[in-house]
């Protein structure tokens, strides 16, 4: 299995779920943001003018070094272009990636893609993933 250089989250029912903030799943954000590491990414089929003020107003944009609105592209998730595209904006490969998203058929694409994957279900999962595969600690 290659370095991990990259995380990439889902933004919604991963970071936004039921109308609030999951402040576990920010907790980790910036964990893996403090060990200096790891590039952290955030892809959503949203819009860019909408994700970007969303992000703002939470003050959560400056978690992320990239940000991809898949509304910005011709491409939406699951598709393989809109992963390259990341790709390009991260500067890191596939599978040197850690991609978490709540959809399972995503999850399934991406893996098809070469993109080590997880399916999301809550914080405290995707900690247990992440240190599975020591990440975190």
């Amino acid at each position: 299995m290659a370095e991990t250089k990259a995380i990439v989250f889902d933004f919604y029912d991963v970071i936004w779920d039921d109308r609030q903030v999951d402040d576990g799943v920010v907790a980790i954000i910036k964990e893996l943001r403090a060990t200096g590491k790891y590039k952290v990414a955030l892809i959503s089929n949203s819009g860019p003018d909408t994700l970007h003020n969303f992000l703002d107003e939470l003050e959560l944009a400056d978690l992320f070094d990239v940000i991809l609105p898949t509304g910005a592209t011709a491409y939406m998730k699951p598709a393989r272009e809109v992963y390259e595209i990341l790709e390009d904006m991260l500067q890191v490969p596939f599978e040197e990636w850690f991609y978490t998203d709540d959809a399972a058929d995503y999850i399934t694409q991406a893996q098809e893609y070469g993109i080590p994957s997880h399916l999301f279900a809550s914080a405290d999962n995707l900690r247990s993933a992440l240190r599975e595969r020591g990440i975190l600690a």
